[in-house]
């Protein structure tokens, strides 16, 4: 599994937290439920083959999304179901060697998460460990959907270039004479409207492996769980 640290709102966090602790309760219920109706079966046998169908009936729940006690499982669930409502679920070919990076992706930005600049982004973090296949196919489903806007941004900042500010302080920043440093940023080519325009059209096409897992915790939080009424191993009902 991969581990990492998802950035986030602290009131998502919360409610993606009050979700899942109210999944484990449900879970716990069932297995209790499921290990008393095994436990008064009249031999050892019976009880010992009865505690056997109970783990094989957990895990065959959890793996259909019917039984999520633990936060990972019910982060799991929400993103499979994220990925599919978006069209992220297909075959995608492997991300080519060397073409993932750790940090901002082109085309993001604090304002496209509705923060001011300066103002310190997210407020909370939050583990999240997927399974390998998951993981995979998140970090597959980002690459080959941004892909091909990520290099028409490249390319629209080859042409344009940044904005003067920032011209200036990577020119200070290699040490030339402040003077000159503004004489070139005042100087560069400047994007017009237009340019500008298509800028934002490209940056609203970008998704990040970060956004999916926001949206799968914004899911889950919005779904909590009801008790499952559902038949025992063994053919025993819940009480």
């Amino acid at each position: 599994m991969g581990l990492t640290v998802l950035a986030l709102e602290p009131e998502d966090r919360a409610g993606f937290i009050e979700a899942a602790n109210r999944h484990q309760a449900v879970e716990r219920r069932w297995v209790a439920k499921a290990r008393k109706a095994a436990d008064e079966l009249p031999t050892r046998t019976e009880r010992a083959e009865a505690r056997r169908e109970v783990r094989a009936e957990l895990d065959s729940r959890r793996a259909a999304g019917e039984l999520l006690g633990t936060r990972d499982l019910v982060l799991a669930s929400a993103l499979r179901r994220v990925l599919t409502a978006r069209g992220l679920a297909g075959d995608y070919k492997p991300v080519p060697p060397g073409t993932t990076s750790r940090g901002r992706p082109i085309g993001d930005s604090d304002r496209k998460h509705g923060h001011v600049r300066g103002s310190g982004g997210y407020q909370a973090d939050m583990r999240v460990e997927l399974p390998d296949a998951l993981e995979e196919q998140l970090r597959r489903a980002v690459y080959w959907h941004t892909w091909e806007v990520i290099e028409q941004l490249r390319r629209w900042a080859d042409k344009w270039g940044e904005c003067p500010e920032i011209r200036f302080r990577q020119a200070a920043a290699k040490g030339v004479p402040a003077a000159l440093a503004m004489l070139a940023a005042a100087m560069a080519p400047r994007a017009d409207r237009a340019a500008l325009e298509e800028r934002e059209r490209l940056r609203a096409q970008i998704i990040t492996t970060g956004d999916l897992l926001r949206a799968a915790v914004k899911l889950a939080a919005a779904e909590l769980p009801e008790e499952l009424p559902l038949d025992l191993p063994g053919g025993a009902q819940a009480g």
